[in-house]
Parts: C-alpha cells; structure tokens; sequence
C-alpha cells in the first residue's frame, strides 16, 4: 500500500466508477454512484431492487474493465489489488 500514489488510486477509482456509470445508464437502473477515498459503487435509489443478475452483471464488466485497465497500464504503475463485489443490493468496487 505504501507504493499507492494518490494519483494512481483516484485514476484507478475513476475507471471503475465510469464502467458503473455504464452499466447504470445501459441498463437503465433506478442507481446512484456513491465514491469514497478507495471505493466506489452503486447503491438503489428511494428502495428501489435491483435484480441479482444485473449486480452480477455490474460487478463482472466492473472487474474486467479494471483487469484490461491494469493490462494496459504496463509495469511502470504499481497494480493495485482490488475487490468488485455484490452485496445483495448494491456493488462496490474496494481495494
């Protein structure tokens, strides 16, 4: 963690955040972003359910974009481990 520069962090977070904002916009998910210093996710709005698959379907795009963003970054950054989750009513991207 100690090799974590901040800029890394925030460029690595605003890459997920923009795949979450995809999947909120493409399947028109009643959803807000919510972002935090080393996380990021997407949490129902006024009660509103979100189907188990669409998290699902969320967390996995989420994580494979973060994977092919790291690919793509080369061994100049330090890869930061990460942990794309569903948690039964929302999706958070933590690390």
């Amino acid at each position: 963690m100690l090799a974590w520069r901040p800029d890394d962090i925030q460029e690595f977070l605003d890459v997920a955040e923009e795949n979450l904002r995809r999947c909120v916009s493409a399947m028109n998910l009643k959803a807000t972003i919510l972002r935090k210093s080393r996380a990021v996710g997407i949490v129902p709005l006024n009660g509103a359910k979100i189907a188990r698959e669409q998290l699902d379907e969320c967390v996995l795009s989420t994580q494979q974009r973060l994977l092919e963003y790291q690919q793509m970054s080369g061994p100049s950054k330090v890869a930061i481990p990460f942990c794309a989750f569903n948690g039964g009513n929302d999706v958070f991207v933590d690390m």
